[in-house]
């Protein structure tokens, strides 16, 4: 049956049995961290407000709950209610199924927050929501307007370079505040976790990748752990530049500008054989599938 609008006639079911149905139990009760969550925000209903207050939800391992408690005393509560607490946290409708209960007594206290996969996503927008919030004071916006006064003679050109100028001042007053210190390389300025910019590290992964390849073009039979006693590196700038290597020598043969030792290059960097163990046979004979251009 149809309604007046042509969708078909549907039985409506509410959002809450959705949700309980289908997602919670696709993507949180399998969840490890929101059942830990979900465990420190019942714990005073399930020990009472005057046990939360000196034991709190630790973790849990396989089908143990750690539960850790202020002293000694309240450990020995919580054993006594052991068996009470156990039935009520498997009864809560999250799939638990703990069989033990361990009490641990901790020295310091803490209330840990539940540890959440976007955290440092959060983290680092947060980071640059208080870096692109930043204000200029008027001392500082005066100074700005002066420069611009003094130094840009086209009207036109003021109000848009006013903008920019204020723009990039206040993130970079955003950066200061955020604990953001200057590149070890550039002086440009880097987050708190970083001593060198991006920028930085770029151009000495470039350079680190040239001084690979001119190892590989004078030994092109070397290995990974061969080329890093030589030139300390990462494997995967040794595989980049390798990489880069043998496809710049499959282009020439695509494109018929081969020579034999240049096929020999290849078929070392390949293998890892030394370029004076490859006879030209060899060449021919491995390298001979190699696509080429007929034009």
């Amino acid at each position: 049956m149809k309604h007046k609008g042509g969708f078909m006639d549907r039985k409506l079911v509410e959002v809450s049995k959705i949700f309980e149905t289908s997602l919670l139990d696709s993507l949180f009760k399998n969840n490890e961290n929101y059942k830990l969550f979900i465990l420190q925000k019942s714990w005073e209903n399930i020990a009472g407000s005057l046990l939360a207050k000196e034991s709190f939800v630790l973790k849990f391992v396989n089908s143990v709950l750690f539960i850790q408690v202020t002293n000694s005393v309240w450990k020995n509560q919580l054993h006594m209610l052991k068996k009470d607490l156990l039935s009520k946290i498997n009864a809560l409708p999250y799939n638990f199924n703990f069989t033990d209960l361990r009490f641990v007594v901790g020295s310091n206290f803490v209330k840990r927050k539940p540890f959440l996969s976007i955290d440092k996503v959060n983290k680092n927008n947060n980071l640059l929501k208080n870096i692109h919030s930043a204000d200029l004071d008027e001392k500082e916006k005066n100074q700005i307007l002066r420069w611009i006064d003094s130094h840009i003679k086209n009207d036109d050109l003021k109000e848009p370079f006013k903008d920019f100028m204020l723009g990039l001042f206040k993130i970079r007053k955003g950066e200061l505040l955020s604990s953001y210190t200057p590149c070890f390389l550039c002086s440009a300025l880097c987050p708190p976790s970083k001593k060198i910019c991006v920028l930085c590290e770029n151009v000495l992964e470039r350079k680190k990748k040239h001084a690979i390849v001119i190892i590989l073009k004078k030994k092109p039979h070397l290995n990974y752990n061969e080329v890093n006693e030589i030139f300390p590196c990462s494997f995967e700038s040794f595989s980049d530049a390798r990489n880069m290597l043998i496809s710049r020598y499959k282009d020439k043969i695509f494109k018929n500008h081969d020579t034999v030792d240049e096929k020999k290059f290849l078929l070392s960097l390949l293998i890892h054989k030394p370029l004076q163990n490859i006879s030209d046979f060899e060449v021919n004979n491995a390298l001979k599938y190699i696509p080429r251009s007929k034009f």
